[in-house]
C-alpha cells in the first residue's frame, strides 16, 4: 500500500512502514486518519525532474483502534492538527508521482 504513495528507498516509506509494522503486531489499525490540503500555494520543477509544491493542509483527530472491530472505542484519540503549510516533493516514478519528502514548515 504504501508503495504507492512513496517511491522505494524514501526514508518516509521506512518510517510509515515501521509505523503500520508496530500497529499491526499490536493488533490496531488507525480510524479516520485524513490529511486534507486546503490549498497549494506554489509549484517549482526541480532541476532533477522533481516538483516542490507548497500547500496548506490540516489534519484532523484520528482515532488507534482493534483491526479486528475497527467500529469498537478507541484504545486511544489522536488529536488532530490545524492548518500548516507543507513542503512536499515529488519524483516521478516509472509507476507515477510519488512523494519523496513532506514535511511541516516553520
Amino acid at each position: 500500500m504504501l508503495n504507492g504513495v512513496y517511491p522505494a528507498g524514501s526514508p518516509l516509506l521506512d518510517r510509515d512502514t515501521a509505523a503500520v509494522t508496530a500497529l499491526r503486531a499490536d493488533g490496531r489499525v488507525l480510524a479516520g486518519f485524513a490529511p486534507r490540503v486546503q490549498e497549494v500555494v506554489a509549484v517549482a520543477p526541480g532541476a532533477d525532474g522533481r516538483v516542490e509544491l507548497r500547500v496548506v493542509d490540516d489534519l484532523p483527530g484520528y482515532r488507534v483502534v482493534p483491526a479486528a472491530d475497527p467500529g469498537a472505542a478507541a484504545a486511544s484519540e489522536v488529536a488532530g492538527r490545524g492548518a500548516e503549510q507543507v513542503r512536499m516533493v515529488l519524483e516521478q516514478t516509472a509507476a507515477g508521482w510519488r512523494i519523496s519528502d513532506a514535511r511541516v514548515e516553520p
